[in-house]
């Protein structure tokens, strides 16, 4: 699992390069993954301290790579 969530988190890096505002399914449809999936995935690398997720407003998270992602 960790190796396909790493392939994952390269493609979520290549799409928030080109669109630091994408959204789950932005990132899901570039990364050719359900939209389920990719929130599975996201779980996973938040509490792995991959990826860090800022909320913007009520509706709208931002998501940052960290240093160990």
């Amino acid at each position: 699992m960790i190796e396909q969530d790493s392939k994952i988190l390269s493609e979520i890096q290549r799409t928030l390069a080109i669109n630091p505002n994408a959204n789950q399914r932005m990132l899901a449809e570039n990364s050719n993954i359900s939209l389920g999936m990719m929130n599975a995935v996201l779980k996973r690398c938040i509490g792995r301290g991959w990826i860090a997720v800022k909320n913007l407003n009520m509706k709208k998270v931002c998501y940052c790579l960290t240093a160990q992602g």
